[in-house]
Parts: C-alpha cells; sequence; structure tokens
C-alpha cells in the first residue's frame, strides 16, 4: 500500500487504512439508584488524562509531544435518552454505537478527538 510524498507537485493526500481493532472495550454500564419514574438523559464524555498526546509504537503506548489545545465539548448523548430510571435499570446500558473522530468539522454526533495523528509512511 503505497503513501503519498507531500513535496510531489499534485500528490493526493490519503488515509491509512489497518485491519479492523477496537479502540477500546465496549463500555457498557449498570445503572442503580435512580428514580423509577423520573426521565434521564445519559451523556459520554471523554477527558484527557494528562497534558500529552501518545503514538502507538513496538506494541505500546508512548508520549508524542504536548498535547494541542483542549477543543469545545462533544458528549455523546446515549441513543435510548431520555428514558425513566426503571427503563436504564432494567438492563446493561451499552455505548456500542459510539464512534470517535478527529474531524472538527463533525455533524454526526461524534466524539471528538483531537490528538489523533496518522503517522506518515514512507
Amino acid at each position: 500500500m503505497g503513501g503519498y510524498d507531500r513535496r510531489q507537485p499534485g500528490a493526493i493526500s490519503r488515509n491509512y487504512r489497518v485491519p479492523r481493532r477496537q479502540m477500546f472495550p465496549q463500555m457498557k454500564f449498570r445503572v442503580s439508584g435512580l428514580d423509577l419514574k423520573a426521565k434521564y438523559i445519559l451523556l459520554l464524555d471523554i477527558v484527557a488524562a494528562d497534558d500529552y498526546r501518545y503514538k502507538f509504537h513496538n506494541s505500546r503506548w508512548m508520549v508524542a509531544g504536548k498535547a494541542d489545545p483542549e477543543m469545545p465539548k462533544r458528549m455523546y448523548i446515549h441513543p435510548d435518552s431520555p428514558s425513566t430510571g426503571e427503563q436504564w435499570m432494567q438492563k446493561v446500558v451499552s455505548f456500542h454505537k459510539l464512534k470517535l473522530t478527529n474531524n472538527i468539522s463533525d455533524k454526526h454526533g461524534f466524539i471528538l478527538v483531537v490528538s489523533v495523528y496518522d503517522e506518515e509512511k514512507p
């Protein structure tokens, strides 16, 4: 699979594809302690753990520099929201439809993760 050389006139950018892998295991939660009749909206927000960005190299994560400035928050609203406390507590709540993006113009409601960089390939 070839790449592109940005020094060549007319070079066309191309996304590199790797075999599909889950970025993390599916997030599933069991909810308890809610008012049975009250309605709730479940939101998921992903926040940085520190001020660094990372790259996966030699089968492990390594610091790859300072993180970019934090972008406006984009929380993921669970598609079953709003639901009653009784409905949320009846079953395991799964966020299997959650998708991540590094596209700040995304209009699909994906969670925005800016410090995702394609590694340039020779």
